[in-house]
């Protein structure tokens, strides 16, 4: 079997890439577990630091779900996909992309003090409508 272009067989340059990868997870875990003890040590809970529950005002949570779907839609759809359907695909995307901000605009706030509890969308999906919505919201 043939090497990749730009990769080495040496041993060593694997060892180095693992070495590198876990020196990263090694920094990434470490920086998590002093923000969960500095914030233990600061007196807010764990559920706190997750969900950063009223941190945050309704423009910047809708900006983070338009990024979230925009992410989404470059990772999940192929690249030409704008060139197959033409106008309609590229009003589609605009659309899929500003419902998160139109959901949290409309809506947020009172969801909020509706369900000031929630941790998710599947968890108020589970509230609002039950088991069976949430599973569905989850897969």
């Amino acid at each position: 079997m043939a090497a990749l272009d730009g990769f080495s067989e040496n041993p060593a340059s694997k060892w180095s890439v693992a070495l590198g990868v876990l020196t990263v997870l090694a920094v990434g875990v470490g920086v998590v577990l002093y923000t969960l003890r500095r914030k233990e040590l600061l007196g807010s809970s764990l559920e706190d630091f997750i969900t950063a529950r009223n941190t945050s005002g309704p423009l910047a949570i809708g900006w983070s779900m338009f990024a979230s779907a925009v992410g989404s839609w470059v990772i999940l759809t192929p690249a030409p996909f704008g060139s197959f359907g033409g106008i309609i695909t590229a009003l589609t995307y605009g659309v899929a992309t500003a419902i998160p901000l139109l959901f949290i605009g409309f809506w947020g706030t009172s969801i909020r003090k509706q369900f000031p509890d929630v941790l998710s969308f599947s968890d108020f999906a589970r509230k609002q409508f039950g088991v069976v919505t949430q599973v569905m919201v989850v897969l």
